[in-house]
């Protein structure tokens, strides 16, 4: 998905749906017909478990887990929980609480709250099985890198993508020497550890995780394996958000694409990625002829996938509604924005990310068109959320800020622009210090307070982008050079020259 911000700062990507699945797919619930068949069978085995050894025995509690187990894949996650805690307390009062032979209920337990978004109740589960298994297995086991993972996940769940980023690096530590170097476990956590470092804009460190993964990939599945092709897709596009938009990086999303298309077919979800990721390309270089027939074919292969309200639907609506917004084209582009909206706010969670990021967009859309008083709301509702689920330090969160400082600047409310636009470097300054994502949220604050006559804190900001731009682009930059003239008249108006 793309994330919009205004037109004097980059377009960012967005996080929250670009780390695409390895085989793009739905999981399939029980079939109707099959479900309640299975789960009598599934009930009448715990009967019998119950009546021939006991409702309080250990060989009751995996009957009970066995149907728990079931009903979380047919997507009955409500009455799975009672049934996994009840194997739990089973087996607690069998072997005792701190017994290894207790891990497996409590990561059972961990994963379902997981999945019904509970995170903060599936972390301390998690926790606990960690300590147990490393307690009998050691530090260093193969079953620690599996749960150091698990527990990553959960942890960017809550919104702590800082406290997951350690656990990623001692999974991979793990997996490198065991199962090895060349295995399904480290190509898996390698993108796990890819997307949150993307997630969080650090593109370099990203890169880094996804060229390794396409390494291991390469080895694993051979050439030509669907895995391959999207690890190539996830790292041309990382590699084109952090900058890279040259002939490299279109034939590694080309081939991306041809792999998804002949491995998995043209109407496949995942062959619909891949064709995002390379309109991505083509759109970071203002190419939007090339662009817009890739992002229209996408969508029209996740509408004939998954209907045209379904909740995958929204990524692709937003991908072709960002580009045609960055072209000008305001009017195909609301509509577009609204239809997404539609579809997220009736299937995901009102807290949920993805939310946010269309309603950021849209508010962008509608305060270039000159309608801020539509354009706020929004924007302030966006950055709520992000700050809900993904913490109070995170970048997505800073971009948001970025954009309400505009609308807040526009409506000559420069307090509250000040206040975002402060807020926003700060995020910046500890998520990715000397990032050029700072670049807009510094150049409004600069604009902030010389109108509000503080010139001298004005300058000191506009040092703080010029260090930026002379990082990135090179002293000689026409921005640098500017940069340097605007410092120059402010520092004169400060000493009231």
């Amino acid at each position: 998905m793309q994330d919009h911000i205004r037109p004097w700062g980059q377009l960012f990507a967005g996080a929250w749906l670009a780390a695409f699945a390895l085989f793009v797919g739905v999981a399939a619930a029980a079939q109707p017909r099959t479900a309640p068949a299975f789960t009598t069978l599934y009930r009448e085995a715990l009967a019998r478990r119950e009546k021939e050894f006991g409702p309080e025995d250990p060989k009751t509690a995996e009957s009970l887990t066995d149907l728990a187990l079931f009903q979380q894949r047919s997507g009955d996650l409500k009455a799975a929980e009672p049934l996994m805690r009840r194997a739990l307390a089973i087996e607690e009062k069998a072997f005792g609480p701190q017994d290894v032979r207790v891990a497996a209920a409590l990561l059972n337990l961990a994963d379902l709250l997981h999945a019904r978004n509970e995170p903060l109740a599936a972390e301390p589960l998690f926790l606990r099985a960690l300590r147990l298994k490393e307690e009998a297995l050691g530090a260093e086991h193969a079953d620690i890198a599996e749960i150091a993972v698990r527990l990553a996940s959960v942890l960017e769940a809550e919104g702590k993508p800082k406290a997951a980023e350690p656990l990623y690096r001692r999974a991979l530590a793990i997996q490198e020497r065991a199962p090895g170097p060349d295995s399904h476990e480290l190509f898996a956590t390698l993108n796990q550890a890819g997307a949150l470092q993307e997630s969080l804009r650090d593109y370099e460190q990203a890169e880094s995780f996804y060229a390794r993964a396409l390494a291991v990939a390469e080895k694993v599945y051979g050439p030509e394996h669907p895995a391959t092709g999207a690890a190539m897709s996830r790292l041309g596009r990382v590699e084109c958000a952090g900058g890279k938009t040259g002939p490299a990086v279109q034939s590694l999303l080309g081939q991306g694409l041809r792999i998804a298309e002949s491995s998995l077919g043209p109407h496949h979800s995942g062959t619909s990625s891949a064709l995002s990721d390379l309109a991505g390309l083509f759109k970071a270089r203002s190419d939007f002829a090339a662009a817009e027939p890739l992002y229209v074919r996408a969508l029209s292969i996740q509408e004939d996938a998954f209907g045209p309200n379904d909740v995958h639907i929204g990524a692709a609506l937003n991908d072709l509604a960002s580009l045609l917004a960055e072209k000008g084209d305001t009017a195909r582009a609301e509509p577009l924005y609204r239809r997404s909206l539609a579809i997220y706010e009736k299937a995901l969670r009102p807290d949920h990310p993805d939310l946010a990021l269309v309603l950021s967009n849209l508010a962008v859309l509608l305060s270039d068109s000159g309608d801020n008083a539509s354009a706020e709301p929004l924007l302030r509702r966006a950055a709520a959320i992000y700050e809900e689920s993904l913490g109070p330090e995170h970048p997505e969160l800073a971009t948001t800020l970025t954009n309400l400082a505009a609308v807040d600047f526009t409506e000559h409310k420069l307090l509250d622009a000040e206040a975002s636009c402060r807020r926003a470097v700060a995020i910046w300054e500890r998520a990715a210090p000397g990032s050029p994502d700072a670049e807009p949220a510094l150049r409004i604050l600069v604009t902030v307070l010389a109108a509000r006559g503080d010139f001298g804190a004005a300058a000191d900001f506009a040092v703080r982008e010029l260090r930026i731009v002379e990082r990135t682009r090179g002293p000689d930059a026409p921005e640098a050079q500017e940069l340097r003239k605007t410092i120059s008249r402010l520092n004169a108006r400060a000493a009231g020259k």
